[in-house]
């Protein structure tokens, strides 16, 4: 049967033991916190370089329907045909 300082000893060896476990748990912790922030950092990288992509491309998008709606336009009004628009 365990005494009383003997149920004392076994606390304090598990308290150590569990503050010990955080311990190495929080550097980790902090460990992994420094390198989501440094992925972050480059996923926003390029998430900012495919925003500018897409920007690119459906300026140009726009830019050549436009073309084509007054080449379409200009047929149109060639061939004497009524506007579709």
């Amino acid at each position: 049967m365990l005494t009383k300082n003997d149920l004392s000893a076994i606390q304090k060896l598990v308290r150590i033991e569990t503050s010990g476990v955080e311990k190495r748990l929080g550097e980790r912790i902090y460990k992994l916190d420094g390198k989501i922030d440094v992925i972050q950092v480059g996923l926003n990288a390029k998430i900012d370089k495919v925003q500018e992509s897409v920007d690119i491309v459906q300026n140009v998008v726009i830019e050549h329907y436009d073309k084509l709606d007054k080449r379409v336009a200009q047929i149109e009004d060639h061939l004497n045909l009524p506007s579709v628009s």
